[in-house]
């Protein structure tokens, strides 16, 4: 019988929790195995933190940390020593047309 559109999940339908994905497993596999071998990497790697351009180097860095480690949180609250944000609304017409 089809699953009718709005009609709640069959309960033990589903991949259960825990179990990953076989197919991204098996494609993240053939990448390390094939196009990315780890000596690759490590070589590409080594390559951009040595580059004369600083802004490659940086970004190597950036990435390499980001990857590493995670990308960093990005704080909801501003910092208690940052500038608030003012919004000047004076230059928004207060002029309305009446639709009849």
């Amino acid at each position: 019988m089809p699953h009718r559109k709005g009609s709640p999940k069959t309960p033990g339908s589903g991949r259960k929790k825990g179990i990953p994905n076989k197919v991204t497993e098996s494609i993240k596999r053939l990448m390390l195995e094939t196009i990315f071998p780890e000596a690759r990497i490590i070589s590409e790697f080594e390559f951009f933190l040595t580059h004369p351009d600083p802004h490659l180097r940086w970004k190597a860095v950036e990435l390499g940390l980001a990857y590493g480690f995670g990308k960093p949180i990005m704080p909801i609250q501003p910092a208690e020593d940052a500038p608030l944000l003012e919004v000047n609304v004076s230059a928004i017409p207060k002029v309305h047309e009446r639709v009849n």
